[in-house]
């Protein structure tokens, strides 16, 4: 899998979540509406029971109809809107793979071109060399430097090799004062300074060969990947590569500024699935306002002790009515759950694209080999099997170098970006030379030492 493909995975997983949120907002929506507009109802048909004293100002009542048209109305030209804002994202992501998988064949025909000169051919088996002795070279490089610095911290810990050391005990620059000598050469016999004094170069002398090779392969590494990048560059540019980038950039802009022009109207509509709304505030004002702010089921049970036998039907109305609202309201319950659910999941679809949206996990020259394969990953990331780090941790396991010559073919030799040992890079020394401090008295006899030795 090319990190395009990655990429393209992450992008779909994130709009499906989106999508689902996208519907559970809507189902809320509407049964919410549905509520509003039945408590409305039965509002309206409290008034008509003279013993509750409920007036009706006509015009209040006509102006909560017109406020549900212009909700209804408003509701529909965001999701009008929000509907051909999606259209137009989805057109200019399929053609940003399109520009994406032309990326991917162009380079690959440059790659053929640059296998074509026996010169950059050599070039990129150098490279490949270079690379593949650097990365094995890592674990052993990580060994000898945690082993050295292990080592020489006990060298540093003993007061008397320290105090013989500051003043140059055994060098030309000793300076003894009278009757010095004497004591420094008792203090150099208690802590074997001269043995100790000579494992401590080693030691030295080891962790500085070490940073040298290290970076003496990193330097030759890069100055290959110098020169081979320039005959890349021109390789890229005979087949016509950096207008496409180009385009690829243009169409990533308009892509970002749809995801953002579509995030501002789902804001707007979440306000409505979530009754946050202007126009279901005023409309939910003026119920209270005819109700005179008492719940309705109240009113009810006031009017059913009423003696009217008109009113009689409009309460066996009302009660039905306010029974269908129970119901309205426990499918909102279930449904505003839901709808927090799809939230969080697109938040979190969102989140692990976001965070490998990265140079680390976009560079080319890496490829994925997965299994299970990145649709079942996703999934168990988003069903909660895996996190963020979990998901990175597969990536990395399956993250392979790809030869230069050999991107985007199905078969090609890779090597495992996490490296090994390998008898071509540096070396620890076993347990030959350099060892561990250790002072002249015989084992446990109250000097001190390093753990194990070289």
């Amino acid at each position: 899998m090319t990190p395009t493909a990655l990429s393209n995975a992450l992008e779909s997983n994130t709009r499906q979540a989106e999508q689902q949120l996208r519907e559970a907002e809507r189902a809320l929506y509407a049964e919410s509406e549905q509520q509003t507009r039945l408590e409305h109802l039965i509002s309206s048909k409290l008034a008509d029971i003279a013993s509750l004293q409920l007036r009706i100002d006509p015009m209040r009542d006509l102006q909560t109809r017109q406020l549900f048209e212009q909700r209804e109305r408003a509701h529909g030209a965001l999701t009008q809107e929000l509907e051909n804002v999606e259209g137009l994202i989805a057109r200019r992501l399929e053609n940003l793979q399109a520009v994406r998988s032309n990326l991917d064949r162009l380079d690959s025909q440059s790659q053929d071109l640059l296998e074509q000169d026996p010169a950059v051919r050599q070039l990129s088996e150098q490279l490949d060399a270079a690379l593949q002795a650097e990365q094995q070279a890592h674990a052993s490089y990580d060994e000898i430097r945690d082993e050295c610095a292990s080592k020489l911290q006990g060298y540093n810990s003993n007061p008397l090799y320290r105090f013989l050391k500051a003043n140059h005990y055994g060098t030309e620059q000793y300076r003894p004062r009278l009757f010095q000598r004497a004591l420094d050469n008792y203090l150099a016999r208690k802590v074997g300074f001269r043995v100790n004094y000579a494992n401590e170069q080693i030691l030295l002398t080891m962790q500085a060969r070490n940073e040298t090779l290290r970076q003496a392969l990193g330097e030759a590494r890069e100055q290959l990947q110098a020169q081979h990048q320039q005959q890349l560059d021109k390789a890229r540019e005979t087949v016509g590569m950096p207008a496409l980038r180009v385009e690829e950039q243009g169409l990533s802009t308009l892509v970002s500024e749809g995801k953002a022009q579509a995030r501002s109207l789902q804001a707007q509509l979440a306000d409505f699935a979530q009754k946050r709304d202007p126009y279901l505030q005023q409309i939910r004002q003026g119920i209270a306002d005819q109700l005179q702010a008492r719940p309705l089921a109240e009113l009810i049970v006031e009017a059913a002790k009423t003696p009217s036998p008109h009113d009689d039907v409009l309460v066996s109305d009302l009660q039905l009515l306010h029974a269908r609202l129970g119901e309205i309201q426990q499918r909102l319950h279930s449904l505003q759950d839901q709808a927090l659910g799809k939230r969080r999941l697109y938040d979190r679809a969102k989140a692990l694209e976001y965070a490998l949206r990265n140079d680390h996990f976009s560079d080319p020259r890496h490829e994925y080999q997965l299994s299970p394969p990145i649709e079942q990953v996703l999934a168990d990331y988003m069903s909660g099997l895996l996190d963020q780090q979990a998901v990175e941790k597969r990536l990395d396991e399956g993250r392979e170098y790809v030869a230069p010559r050999h991107r985007g073919n199905n078969t090609h030799s890779t090597g495992r970006s996490s490296g090994g040992s390998s008898s071509d890079g540096f070396r620890t020394s076993g347990s030959s030379g350099g060892g561990g401090f250790r002072t002249s008295s015989s084992s446990g006899g109250g000097g001190f030492r390093t753990t194990g030795s070289f």
